[in-house]
């Protein structure tokens, strides 16, 4: 019996397009984001009242700090989306605020690393629906980091779909604050 191996590049690929052709358009009131890795999703959009960018330094101050908190930080897939990762989606919902946000993922052949930072700020209200698809041989690694303060609420979903050479490897890390 002979071994079949398959190599798989390693450094980050560019998305391919949509296998299943053109999503049909988002329902109201919920804000459509193009995440493919490299680059920016939020050029030329116009956030919604209530979510915002972080800044740099917060960025800097809030990435890594929940997957410390719940002793994740080193965990191997981790730390593969770390190394390949160049860029991160980090928003924060501000106080209050009920925001609806779908992100949609398509990977090609290669590897393909997306990293999420959310802040919920205190009574806000957050959901997320992700929709990655792997269209060619290649791994698809998600890191997704999110702080609740008190009685925030996050409501996620994943839809992953993919060939059968296509692999996904995803890592959820969420701290709360109590009633969140």
């Amino acid at each position: 019996t002979g071994v079949q191996t398959c190599a798989l590049p390693i450094s980050p690929m560019p998305a391919a397009s949509p296998a299943g052709g053109a999503l049909p358009a988002s329902e109201p009131g919920v804000l459509r984001l193009h995440l493919d890795g490299s680059s920016d999703p939020l050029a030329g959009v116009s956030l919604p009242e209530g979510l915002q960018a972080l800044s740099p330094g917060e960025i800097a101050q809030g990435l890594g700090h929940t997957l410390a908190a719940t002793d994740c930080e080193h965990h191997w897939p981790v730390e593969l989306n770390h190394a390949a990762a160049s860029r991160v989606l980090a928003l924060r919902v501000a106080s209050r605020s009920q925001v609806k946000l779908e992100l949609v993922s398509t990977a090609g052949a290669g590897l393909l690393p997306l990293r999420l930072l959310l802040v919920l700020e205190e009574k806000a209200e957050l959901e997320l629906s992700q929709r990655l698809e792997g269209a060619a041989a290649g791994l698809i690694s998600l890191v997704l980091e999110a702080h609740l303060a008190r009685s925030a609420r996050l409501s996620h979903g994943l839809v992953a779909l993919g060939c059968p050479e296509a692999a996904l490897l995803g890592h959820l890390a969420i701290e709360q604050e109590p009633e969140s």
